[in-house]
């Protein structure tokens, strides 16, 4: 592999690597196993709830697991964990249940307990109003948090808030998907959280699933095994007691979430050193080779597959890891039992029974399978991971983020280590049978995409993560270095490699290698409560700042994706440059934005014709501003909406241009006459919709022996009567009308769209196609005026004129249903098929709808900006033909006229922002702070993205004149 850098790494960092192997080593106990897992207030208040009777007296056995939450208490009697509501939520539900339970007994009941528990129970009251269940990511919370409260109502305690109904729904739904008997009988993921099933569960059957004392590693579950199991296990009481020495770097009687975690600590370790680019020969071989050996026998063992330590229950995850470790290590162990254990037809599970896959589990069984000594003969399962972590990308609305981890730049770097690995050995020759689509379309947009994502969420201090974290720093820079290999990132390489080296400085200064103790800022993974592990945040610092940028030589990655124009790209990037809305930015986003859009290019032109043909039309000049009008929007308020709904609002714009030019060209070809003919397809076509009877698209080129599907008038070869070309002109018409119909309704990606959303976007449909035919009326007397200038015949006054018929002819308010059926299809499909409407109340429809009308009237007055000097030549109506302006009458320039038209689209501005702030303000009263949050940004972005238009109507008109 050809290697170079941007990026300086003069300094050595091999001292450091075999620092954390020797520690990796020394820690670890052949009895117990090795654990560096950040401490949890979670279990340590389950453990401190742990009694046994002695001499008929009832003792608390962990006595200083419970005065260590007692001196952790918080000012505002909560328990904070990672920082984050649910973690401070379950921590202090959890210890408020121990202290009421110690209340009556501890120091004789002298004590200051019930202020404490007071403090804590109004801590709660008021961190329970702004929980948003639905965006907490944390395991078993669901049935963890309401057995707590079950347990907190036998003290009196009782907490009603917003969202408690959807939690309880959430937990009866869970809590019936689990079948007792299978978890009595075979190792499952509920042995890790039984405290959630006190009362619900015999614990006396369960001793069997012990293992070294624990219940699959979790001292909380453990603690309740040994609180309502009938009879005393000594084995449970030392493994606790063991735990609790282990972690008392983290305060007398605390103990971690997880515990050991041996085979996470050593193949997470392992990996990202030797990915990074570490040299074997100047690693410690001693500790390499008894790490080797651990791993080995681990998976020998258990057949194969493994957990995150020995005899947990395996889990593809931690196999996989462990199998790319070894191949490092040059002990390689087969990846059959892998395949065999976790292969579905689509992808791979992490564990047996999951209810949703995981991206990452997915990521690094695609990293362990490129990496095995023939990877070629894994070619279906590579191709499969690969197209299902692509598929994540492509359709996830928002960001992208893994059910393991509470950071998004987690499942970015591991996507950019598989992809990028795929696609460098692809360069070699490899995987033959890699389709067009993913090598061509969906791999170059995913992994741009990321790049984008990552380069603009960098904070100043050169950290990523909310509060800046170290091991979230090194996750970007990991991800940097794989992404900065690909050939079309050359533009804004530059930038890649300052950004590197802004992350690198604050990784460096932040004492980020030598400062090992984990921050709340890295407790990044998900377990009950959000966790981080010592060796392997260690392991990520060292490895980030050792890497090479780019990790490939550029030339050896195979990419589908053609050449971008770097002469367009710099000359858009001046053009745009000018609009109003993306002044302020620096010039690499703008390219980042307008690449990202060239990558959709391929695709969009494959599709161009698929609708309408296009026949006696110009070059469409449109066309290469259609993506960034998107992608742009998209980036500038990083609303992180999917490729796949990108690509298909790309599509349905391009398509919408085409409407104008059909009917322009309709009336050119044949006539006024022509309208009454489009009138009546309109109707029919539309009455046809409302009775669910979707009009038959035109064949495709060569079936019937027509190349565009217009009908050649008589099969006898004669020219037929005026009548008869009347009827086939109008035949021409309704066919091709009914084409584009039938490619709206039969979109794939509405099907699962709501009926109320369907219908909404029949009924925008009807009003969009009959608001051209009512354009082009109006176009018709304008052009029988001797003069333009005024419109002698208005239908109305402007202002009703503007806000009908003008903008709807525009398609905004259509097309905005449209992404409404997009997003409610995307979402419902997530939800297993439900039919619900994206937007939930009629009172967000109606502002959602407000909102989008506002738009389309700015949207309009800058069409008619941008288009006055083409209206004049050509006579269609015009804003300033009206009378209002007043334009000929007093001998009115242009720059006058737009003066006026910008004066009326500030009023609407104003109207609009306020309306979109009243929009936020009722989604996240509705629905919870995240996903109202969503809601409002989708409207932002489909008003950005018609803001854009308006802007480049100031400086250039799109529309298409006839040949």
């Amino acid at each position: 592999m050809s290697i170079t850098s941007l990026v300086n790494t003069s300094f050595d960092w091999h001292d450091h690597a075999n620092a954390l192997l020797k520690s990796l080593t020394t820690r670890y106990s052949d009895q117990y196993g090795l654990g560096t897992m950040s401490g949890s207030i979670y279990d340590t208040a389950w453990v401190s709830l742990v009694s046994k009777t002695v001499d008929g007296s009832t003792q608390w056995v962990f006595p200083h697991s419970f005065q260590h939450i007692y001196n952790a208490q918080s000012a505002d009697g909560s328990w904070q964990g990672d920082g984050s509501i649910p973690d401070a939520i379950i921590n202090t539900m959890a210890c408020l249940l121990s202290l009421k339970s110690h209340e009556s007994s501890w120091n004789g009941g002298v004590n200051d307990i019930a202020p404490r528990a007071a403090k804590a129970a109004s801590y709660l009251v008021d961190a329970l109003q702004g929980w948003d269940i639905l965006s907490t990511e944390r395991i078993a919370f669901e049935m963890i948090v309401p057995s707590l409260m079950e347990q907190l109502e036998k003290y009196g305690l009782t907490f009603d808030f917003p969202q408690k109904e959807i939690l309880l729904k959430l937990s009866k739904k869970k809590l019936a998907m689990v079948n007792f008997e299978i978890v009595y009988k075979h190792h499952t993921t509920v042995l890790h959280s039984l405290e959630a099933f006190a009362g619900k569960i015999d614990f006396d059957r369960l001793t069997h699933h012990l293992r070294n004392g624990s219940l699959m590693a979790s001292p909380s579950s453990t603690a309740a095994y040994l609180m309502y199991a009938s009879k005393w296990d000594e084995s449970a009481e030392r493994y606790l007691n063991h735990v609790i020495d282990q972690c008392q770097s983290y305060g007398y009687g605390a103990v971690c979430n997880v515990w050991p975690t041996t085979v996470f600590e050593f193949s997470w370790s392992i990996c990202n050193l030797f990915e990074s680019g570490f040299d074997a020969s100047r690693l410690d071989k001693e500790c390499l080779d008894r790490i080797a050996n651990i791993l080995y026998d681990s998976l020998a063992a258990e057949k194969g597959i493994i957990g995150f330590a020995a005899n947990v229950g395996p889990d593809s995850d931690d196999t996989a890891k462990a199998l790319t470790a070894l191949q490092f290590l040059q002990k390689p162990f087969s990846m059959d039992p892998l395949i065999k254990a976790f292969e579905l037809p689509t992808h791979f599970q992490c564990f047996q029974f999951e209810r949703n896959p995981s991206l990452s589990a997915n990521c690094n069984i695609l990293i362990a399978l490129l990496r095995a000594s023939n990877p070629a003969g894994y070619e279906n399962q590579i191709l499969k991971a690969a197209t299902f972590i692509t598929s994540e990308w492509w359709t996830t609305e928002g960001t992208v983020e893994d059910k393991w981890h509470l950071s998004r730049w987690y499942p970015a770097m591991l996507t950019s280590q598989g992809l990028v690995h795929l696609l460098y050995l692809h360069g070699q020759g490899l995987f033959p049978q890699i389709s067009d689509d993913l090598l061509k379309v969906k791999i170059p947009t995913t992994l741009f995409t990321i790049i984008v994502r990552i380069l603009q969420s960098q904070r100043p201090d050169g950290s990523w993560g909310e509060g800046g974290s170290r091991e979230e720093t090194a996750y970007a820079v990991l991800a940097l270095a794989n992404l900065s290999s690909l050939p079309y990132s050359e533009l804004i390489r530059e930038q890649i490699a300052t950004s590197v080296s802004l992350a690198r400085s604050y990784l460096t200064t932040s004492n980020a290698v030598d400062n090992l103790h984990i921050a709340p800022a890295d407790y990044i993974w998900v377990g009950k409560i959000g966790y981080g592990v010592e060796h392997v945040c260690n392991s990520y610092i060292v490895s980030a700042l050792n890497i090479a940028v780019p990790l490939y030589e550029p030339s050896t990655v195979s990419v589908g994706a053609p050449p971008i124009p770097v002469s367009k790209v710099e000359s858009f990037t001046k053009f745009y440059g000018r609009l109003q809305m993306y002044k302020g930015f620096p010039k690499w986003r703008l390219v980042a934005w307008i690449v990202e859009g060239y990558l959709y290019l391929p695709e969009l032109a494959r599709v161009r014709l698929d609708v309408f043909d296009r026949d006696g039309m110009k070059k469409d000049p449109y066309f290469e501003y259609l993506p960034f009008s998107w992608t742009g929007p998209n980036g500038m308020e990083e609303t992180y909406t999917s490729p796949q709904t990108i690509f298909d609002m790309i599509v349905i714009s391009m398509v919408n241009f085409q409407v104008d030019e059909f009917f322009d060209l309709v009336v050119q070809k044949h006539g006024p006459g022509a309208i009454q003919s489009l009138k009546h397809a309109i109707g029919v076509i539309c009455d046809d919709l409302e009775k669910g009877i979707v009009p038959k698209a035109l064949p495709k080129a060569g079936t019937n022996g027509h190349s565009n599907g217009h009908s050649n008038g008589h099969s006898n070869g004669t020219n037929g009567t005026e009548s008869e070309q009347k009827d086939s002109s109008y035949q021409d018409i309704h066919s091709r009308l009914s084409h584009f119909v039938n490619f709206v309704f039969t979109y794939p990606r509405i099907e699962y769209a709501s009926p109320n959303d369907h219908g909404q976007l029949r009924r925008e449909m009807r009003i969009y196609l009959l608001a051209h035919t009512q354009q082009c009326e109006d176009n018709v007397r304008l052009q029988a005026q001797e003069h333009f200038d005024p419109y002698l015949t208005p239908p109305s006054s402007y202002l009703k004129w503007v806000r009908g018929t003008a903008s709807d002819h525009l398609s905004s308010q259509y097309a905005f249903a449209f992404i409404a059926c997009l997003l409610g299809h995307s979402q419902n499909k997530a939800k297993g098929g439900v039919r619900e409407d994206y937007f939930p109340t009629a009172e967000i429809k109606y502002i959602a709808q407000d909102c989008s009308g506002h738009l389309s009237v700015i949207c309009r007055i800058f069409n008619d900006w941008g288009s006055m000097r083409r209206d004049r030549e050509e006579k269609n109506l015009n804003a300033t033909f009206f009378p209002e302006f007043e334009g000929r009458a007093k001998n009115k320039s242009d720059e006058q006229l737009k003066s006026e038209l910008r004066a009326i689209s500030d009023y609407e501005r104003k109207t609009l922002q306020l309306s979109f702030d009243e929009l936020l303000r009722v989604c996240q009263k509705t629905v919870g702070p995240a996903q109202g949050k969503r809601l409002h940004e989708v409207v932002r972005l489909f008003y950005n993205a018609s803001e854009m238009y308006t802007e480049i109507y100031e400086f250039r008109d799109l529309s298409t004149w006839q040949a």
